[in-house]
């Protein structure tokens, strides 16, 4: 048990936290040496297919967003889930289209962690994982619509992930990058466009999770 204040228990807390990150990144350097042998095998070309959004339809971009969603809730970390998106990416087990609707799944699975951690707390940290429910759903939206709006022949939000990074990802080329980069500008933007609405998202949080006298 940790006791706040002891020198020793500073280190040891410290100690398990890089420990935890180590076995993280080990874990994805196993991922990477086991997926891309796989990645010629008609058993998962076949699974592939299943998940391929490169013809823009609707069912396979569900398929991905829900599995991506279900797995970042049971896991209860979009880092595992999107760490395992790029390897995939990097692995050529998938297309950058492909890529978006993961990529929001996880974002939006994670939504999942934030509330079980605000359970036993108090309604003022319940609030909090409303905010952020309301934010990945938004990110999910404008996502989604971006995905599906046309710019010629292809997505405007594959086209911008694509404008991010060197390499042409609508041929395959550098995918692990565009995979993290979308990660990241899903995120900043969507933090950008709500920014101005901070108190907007503070009063709906008090109208989901009305604010009692007690407090």
């Amino acid at each position: 048990r940790l006791i706040p204040g002891r020198r020793g228990d500073f280190w040891h807390a410290l100690s398990r936290i890089f420990f935890g990150f180590g076995t993280i990144f080990l874990a994805f350097y196993l991922l990477e040496e086991t997926l891309t042998p796989l990645a010629g095998s008609e058993y998962f070309s076949e699974i592939g297919k299943v998940f391929d959004c490169s013809n823009g339809g609707v069912l396979p971009f569900l398929a991905s967003f829900f599995a991506a969603f279900a797995i970042s809730a049971i896991l209860r970390s979009s880092a595992a889930t999107v760490g395992a998106v790029i390897i995939l990416a990097y692995s050529g087990m998938m297309n950058i289209a492909t890529i978006c609707p993961l990529i929001l799944g996880c974002n939006l699975g994670k939504s999942i962690a934030v509330h079980l951690s605000a359970k036993g707390t108090s309604r003022a940290a319940h609030r909090v994982a409303v905010i952020h429910t309301i934010v990945n759903l938004f990110t999910v939206v404008l996502g989604t619509a971006c995905f599906f709006i046309k710019v010629g022949d292809r997505s405007l939000a594959l086209q911008f992930f694509d404008a991010f990074n060197p390499g042409d990802a609508f041929k395959g080329e550098f995918l692990a990058h565009h995979a993290a980069m979308a990660h990241t500008m899903v995120n900043l933007l969507s933090a950008i466009i709500l920014l101005p609405f901070c108190s907007l998202l503070v009063k709906l949080s008090e109208i989901i999770i009305p604010v009692k006298a007690m407090e």
